[in-house]
């Protein structure tokens, strides 16, 4: 069991990103992200710092309304066959 968790952790950080955050920046504007992204599931405001949260994991911080931090959202799993 050990052993099939090290390699699903070792194909998830191998795996590519989706296409929308490879294109997102450092200092890129609010409008850029959700053309890219789309919509997020929810936004957290506070202390002058905004987060936008997406699916599997993956969140954008604003501020001053430009990109300071990402974290991208994680591939959707891929079903492995064992014989």
């Amino acid at each position: 069991m050990r052993t099939f968790a090290i390699i699903v952790t070792l194909l998830l950080l191998q795996a590519p990103l989706r296409a929308g955050w490879r294109e997102i920046k450092l200092g890129d504007a609010p409008d850029r992200v959700s053309a890219q992204l789309g919509k997020p599931l929810f936004v957290n405001k506070s202390r002058g710092i905004e987060v936008w949260v997406y699916d599997r994991g993956g969140n954008v911080e604003f501020q001053g309304n430009r990109v300071t931090y990402l974290q991208p959202s994680l591939p959707e799993p891929k079903v492995l066959k064992v014989r």
